[in-house]
């Protein structure tokens, strides 16, 4: 096993280019979902206050997958994602 890491788009299937990211994040180190009842308004809320498009996009596309799965995760990538773009001066 090599340590040089992987670069994003990294192979075809078909018509189908595959990304992978450089390096995957420790679980341990990624947000917990919230878990109170209003864990989606939390999130929703979050998303707003912290102004950038892609991130109310994101936490949109979020939402509807947590309101179809139930997964918590969904919900978790929704904060991720405000953790990594910067926020709207």
């Amino acid at each position: 096993m090599g340590t040089e890491p992987r670069r994003g788009l990294v192979g075809q299937r078909r018509d189908r280019l595959r990304y992978e990211p450089t390096y995957a994040v420790p679980r341990e180190e990624l947000p917990e979902a919230p878990t109170d009842d209003d864990g989606v308004a939390e999130v929703v809320q979050r998303s707003a206050d912290h102004g950038d498009e892609h991130v109310i996009k994101f936490t949109d596309t979020a939402v509807e997958v947590y309101a179809r799965t139930s997964n918590p995760d969904a919900l978790a990538a929704a904060i991720r994602i405000a953790e990594l773009i910067e926020p709207r001066a």
